[in-house]
Formats: C-alpha cells, sequence, structure tokens
C-alpha cells in the first residue's frame, strides 16, 4: 500500500481474534478503510464467509467506512454474488487487481 500515498496502521494480522482485519489505513480523502488479506493459492478461492465476516466487523468492530478483501488468489461465484447484493459491496482484489494496482495501471482498493 506504500506506493499510493495512505495513512496505515497495523492491526493483528494472522491471529485468530483479529476480528476479520489485518490492516486499518486512512485513505487519501479522509476515510477509514480496513483490509483484510488472504494469502492463498491459485486452487483456494476466498470463500463468501470471508466476506460476511468482513461486512460483519468493519463498522462496528474497526470503525471503518469501507472495507476490502485483498488476495493472490480470486474469490468464490457465491462470495462475488453475494458482494453484488450489498447495499455499500467489499471492494474485492484478487490477484490481477493487486497486481495491476502494484504496477499503478490499477484502481487502489479504497478508489
Amino acid at each position: 500500500m506504500a506506493s499510493r500515498p495512505a495513512r496505515v496502521g497495523g492491526l493483528a494480522p494472522g491471529r485468530a481474534a483479529d476480528r476479520a482485519g489485518d490492516v486499518r489505513a486512512r485513505t487519501p480523502d479522509g476515510r477509514w478503510l480496513l483490509v483484510q488479506c488472504k494469502r492463498y493459492g491459485e486452487t483456494k478461492r476466498v470463500p463468501a464467509e470471508v466476506l460476511y465476516q468482513v461486512n460483519g466487523t468493519y463498522r462496528e468492530s474497526h470503525r471503518c467506512d469501507l472495507a476490502a478483501v485483498v488476495t493472490t488468489s480470486s474469490f468464490t461465484s457465491s462470495a462475488v454474488d453475494w458482494n453484488s447484493d450489498l447495499d455499500q459491496p467489499l471492494r474485492l482484489f484478487g490477484s490481477r487487481q493487486l497486481l495491476a494496482w502494484a504496477q499503478q495501471q490499477g484502481p487502489a482498493p479504497w478508489e
């Protein structure tokens, strides 16, 4: 996240008690962003249950305005479908979106 300006504050990455959040950051426009990171292989996709957890905690528990789930893999179709039904969808960043952002050829998770 350092290649695009944002104020970053760490949480407790990888711990069972992280309340579905690995990074809490202030976006350039002043909003708080919660990021949940999932390092998976190509064949393991992020299931909808991860999105349920993030959606259920980012506002109240982490006091954030928006949330992103970032993975080195992709998302199951049920996760994508469920997310598209939300009034305020989570930002989903699979390996392609993550690479595009890292190469400054795609939007940041908060855009």
